[in-house]
């Protein structure tokens, strides 16, 4: 009779941890809807972004969908991370609002600068109005301050008036004129009344 070739050791157990947080990640998943289908959509719709199991349940909890994900990669955004998206998608950036910030002439903004605007409620007309008021040129970082500070156009048209410089004493300005001299007294009367 041949000699049994020895069978090949068995694999490695995992260890019970991993194991039972694989188990929890499975029903967490399973719970929030979270598919394969899910998951291929979203890799496919943003194909050079790394996005983990984990990732996928940040993404479903914020509501993010393979259609707003294209939709968002039809703007113009390159996501390099998956934690922009979830920012993003929370406080409500679409690409219906990336559309209107363009319109006011803010196109290709960073994300991060998209989801603050947004976040503070920043519009295509609240820019408008700023550029009605002469405020042109704003960075998008200026616009989220004014906005958080609820300072509106209006407002920004009455500090836009500079009061007349008064010019500083020192090196290099004009000294200020003398002073006039003191009026001289007039003449006391002498004691017979002349002068």
């Amino acid at each position: 009779l041949p000699a049994r070739a020895p069978r090949p050791p068995a694999p490695p157990a995992p260890p019970r941890d991993d194991l039972d947080e694989a188990i929890e990640r499975a029903v967490a998943a399973k719970s929030m809807g979270i598919t394969p289908e899910y998951g291929a959509q979203l890799r496919a719709a943003a194909p050079g972004l790394r996005i983990d199991d984990e990732d996928l349940m940040g993404l479903k909890a914020v509501g993010v969908t393979p259609q707003w994900l294209s939709e968002m990669v039809r703007s113009g955004y390159r996501v390099r991370h998956v934690e922009d998206l979830t920012g993003a998608r929370a406080v409500g950036v679409t690409g219906a609002y990336v559309a209107d910030l363009a319109s006011a002439g803010y196109r290709n903004l960073d994300i991060g600068d998209l989801t603050a605007m947004r976040a503070l409620g920043v519009t295509g007309n609240y820019i408008r109005s700023l550029k009605a008021a002469g405020m042109t040129g704003l960075t998008p970082q200026r616009i989220v301050e004014l906005r958080a500070q609820g300072i509106s156009a209006e407002a920004l048209r009455g500090w836009r008036t500079k009061p007349p410089r008064i010019p500083r004493v020192g090196a290099g300005a004009p000294e200020p004129p003398e002073a006039p001299a003191p009026p001289e007294p007039p003449e006391e009367p002498d004691a017979d009344g002349a002068r």
